[in-house]
């Protein structure tokens, strides 16, 4: 399932909010995943995991599902930051936030 891969991708990162994203292709096909990763040592700043797979993947991507979980792999509200959406936008990518497994299967 879809949801239980980006949550056991998120919990593998180390940066204070545990987010991971999932590329699919305009057929549904999964292209990559990935989760944030810090960009320098101490408090604060990371990759974040949707631009990650922008720079990889661009246009081969037309969807991005996000999630963020906590320590246990609860699931916790995620929003795209201003400069990932400006950067999907720019690519044309949608960002789906996925905060339950409900909403998840309404956009598949």
């Amino acid at each position: 399932m879809m949801l239980n891969r980006l949550i056991k991708k998120a919990l593998k990162s180390r940066c204070r909010y545990r987010v991971a994203a999932l590329g699919v292709n305009k057929k549904g096909e999964v292209i990559g995943v990935t989760f944030n990763q810090p960009r320098f040592c101490g408090e604060g700043g990371s990759l974040h995991a949707e631009i990650s797979l922008m720079q990889k993947y661009g246009r081969k991507i037309s969807t991005i599902y996000i999630c963020r979980v906590n320590r246990i792999g609860g699931i916790l509200p995620i929003h795209p930051c201003k400069r990932c959406r400006e950067k999907s936008e720019e690519l044309g990518i949608k960002i789906l936030s996925i905060t339950d497994a409900k909403m998840l299967e309404r956009f598949i």
